[in-house]
């Protein structure tokens, strides 16, 4: 272990005896996914009953292997002095391309639920997408394409006849969209019952 990349005040806390058998690995090589991995050791460390920061960043190094390992040797002396920042090191080292191809997957993937608010569907589309690092994020026409087509076909048909260029001006159709549609089926219910109000008299 590479101790003079930490630097945390003292008193540190005892570790766990043979920490490397109670830990998950972490390799990049294997193509694991860093917050699962991330997900794996909080897991394990909370099992084991280990609270103190000072123990949870001393131990995470034993995970590492192959490139990560490396990676954890090569950084600059007492430059990690709390677990936030070594978790923002660690995933913008090896977080990025596995998770953003996921994550773009995901996006282009997406689709409304039915019956689901427009509102509803826009916050989910937005929270997959603000995921995405803004490098990799993809072009104004790609992110509008894949939103419409998550739309349910009867708004989806409407937006694209819209013609707008944004996201944000797209998604402010569909609502405007399913209001009138919304507004058109009640107002179809409402005849409906008159009309069959008048047949049984």
């Amino acid at each position: 272990n590479n101790l003079g990349v930490v630097l945390m005040s003292a008193p540190l806390s005892q570790l766990p005896t043979h920490p490397e058998k109670l830990l998950p690995k972490f390799n990049p090589e294997a193509g694991m996914l860093v917050e699962e991995h991330i997900n794996n050791f909080m897991l394990s460390i909370n099992l084991n009953g280990v609270t103190n920061e000072d123990v949870v960043i001393r131990l995470f190094p034993y995970t590492l292997q192959g490139a990560a390992e490396s990676w954890y040797f090569s950084l600059p002396s007492r430059s990690i002095t709390s677990w936030d920042i070594f978790q923002e090191q660690f995933l913008t080292k090896f977080g990025d391309d596995r998770l953003t191809a996921t994550l773009i997957n995901e996006l282009s993937n997406l689709r409304a639920e039915s019956k689901e608010p427009i509102k509803d569907f826009n916050l989910r589309f937005n929270k997959i997408l603000n995921k995405i690092p803004a490098a990799s994020q993809p072009s104004k026409e790609v992110r509008s394409e894949c939103y419409i087509t998550a739309l349910p076909s009867n708004i989806a048909i409407f937006v694209d006849r819209a013609n707008k260029t944004t996201l944000v001006e797209n998604m402010k159709e569909a609502i405007a969209v399913e209001k009138h549609i919304m507004a058109l089926e009640k107002k179809n219910a409402i005849e409906e019952r008159k009309s069959k109000k008048v047949s049984f008299k």
